[in-house]
């Protein structure tokens, strides 16, 4: 199988930082998409996997390895949410 690196996917790129305001535009929850999270399951733990693997195939339109998804969507999916204590490295 061709490394993804070698294909026209996109990917994240290791070293890549993303500033706060390409986390706005391309990283926002709409209404809707907060509270399917939030009814899907009462742990936060979920309810944060949920909606960082939902923002995550909207952008990419596939499901990479959750070690590979950046901290900063992480963090801000969390504030959105709003659930601070909520621990992505759980799911993992």
């Amino acid at each position: 199988m061709t490394s993804i690196y070698k294909t026209a996917y996109p990917y994240y790129r290791d070293k890549h930082k993303m500033s706060i305001t390409e986390l706005a535009e391309r990283y926002k929850l709409t209404r809707e998409e907060l509270s399917m999270s939030k009814d899907k399951t009462q742990d936060i733990n979920f309810q944060l996997c949920h909606a960082v693997l939902l923002i995550v195939f909207k952008n990419f339109n596939y499901f990479p390895k959750l070690s590979y998804i950046p901290k900063e969507i992480v963090n801000h999916v969390k504030d959105q949410l709003q659930i601070p204590n909520a621990d992505f490295s759980e799911v993992v």
